[in-house]
């Protein structure tokens, strides 16, 4: 039993001689010792996993809360000058965090880490959108139809020329029509007959 504990502690048992049970007495002992070498593993692998997620929450974190001050206060007002804030806390930050892996401080260099990468890659996306804009309108502006011409506005008919001598009903009913005035008839009106009593009265 003494054994037993010995192994599960990661000591290292005595080994018994002689006895029927000695191969399974060394079988237990074998996992035992491999059960606690998987379980330390495991742990170290719990930890690396949740330093990373950690690191991702940070970085997320981070790129919120600098979008959402930028949505807030406007572009313009975290800049100094044509210097974007975020981008120059980002490198500030990581060259920080580079100092402190030198130092051995391994983690707050990745929480430095984190946070510079998380500022770098607000600024980062606020620029590409701002390109992307411009693009898509040099891309619109060439590829606008040109406006139409307008139109010209049709030539009047001409009008008909018309002799002197011609004072026919024909040439009268076409002027007429093509003026959109109501033809007027020239054919003259015949002589009134004298009656007799106005002849023997002029005699």
């Amino acid at each position: 039993m003494n054994s037993l504990k010995q192994a599960a502690h990661g000591g290292t048992p005595k080994k018994k001689t002689g006895g029927a049970s000695k191969k399974a007495y060394d079988a237990l002992v074998g996992q035992l010792t491999r059960a606690k070498a998987t379980g330390k593993k495991a742990k170290e692998h719990a930890a690396g996993a949740m330093v990373e997620g950690v690191s991702i929450l940070e970085t997320e974190a981070t790129i919120t809360v600098a979008s959402l001050t930028e949505g807030y206060f406007g572009k313009e007002r975290l800049k100094i000058g044509p210097v974007d804030v975020r981008a120059g806390l980002g490198v500030a930050g990581a060259l920080g965090a580079l100092g402190l892996a030198l130092a051995g401080k391994g983690g707050w260099a990745r929480h430095a880490t984190s946070v510079s990468v998380g500022l770098l890659g607000s600024a980062t996306a606020s620029k590409a959108v701002e390109v992307g804009q411009k693009w898509a309108a040099e891309k619109a502006s060439t590829t606008a139809p040109a406006p139409a011409a307008a139109a010209p506005a049709p030539a009047p008919a001409p009008v008909p020329a018309v002799s002197g001598r011609d004072h026919g009903r024909g040439a009268v009913r076409e002027i007429a029509d093509h003026a959109s005035i109501p033809a007027v008839h020239l054919t003259p009106e015949p002589a009134r007959r004298t009656s007799r009593f106005m002849r023997a009265a002029v005699q």
